[in-house]
């Protein structure tokens, strides 16, 4: 919380299930429910999905992009740096209209910052394409500007040069 330090007191001494709630509202609570039933109820979208998400490894695999394997639909493109990743993500958006989320310290460790993609039933192949083109691009054009551009893996894996 970003507030006066005697704010951040009385909130925390009066309003502790406000600064501390886990709670979803109810609304959004409701709107997961309703969510649930509808993949319960209708299959063909859950298996839309996997086909994209597996699309999506495919591609980026295909353009040597160090995407690490996993078993959800978030896909994990390590970086190494939050300053690159900052930078990557800024460049993506500007230049390709592509908007991917970083995932810095301290939601990951320092030295593991990251892209995750998370492609839905709705990304067209046309639009996964474009969105691995302009990775390639930034990335490839980060890779120039680097002395040597390493991908970091999971913690406790050694740093491995990325292939370009």
């Amino acid at each position: 919380m970003a507030a006066p330090a005697s704010l951040i007191h009385v909130l925390r001494s009066m309003a502790s299930g406000f600064v501390f709630t886990t709670a979803l509202p109810p609304p959004l609570a409701a709107a997961s429910c309703a969510n649930l039933h509808t993949i319960q109820t209708r299959p063909i979208l859950r298996q839309q999905h996997q086909e994209r998400v597996q699309f999506t490894t495919k591609a980026l695999l295909k353009a040597t992009l160090p995407v690490l394997p996993t078993s959800t639909h978030s896909l994990p493109f390590h970086l190494g740096e939050a300053r690159r990743c900052q930078e990557m993500g800024r460049r993506l958006l500007e230049e390709w209209g592509v908007d991917l989320q970083t995932h810095n310290y301290p939601t990951v460790p320092k030295g593991h910052e990251r892209f995750r993609l998370t492609p839905s039933r709705l990304h067209t192949p046309e639009m996964v394409e474009k969105r691995v083109e302009g990775l390639l691009a930034v990335w490839s054009q980060q890779a120039r500007g680097s002395r040597s551009l390493h991908m970091v893996g999971p913690v406790g894996l050694e740093p491995t040069t990325a292939p370009l």
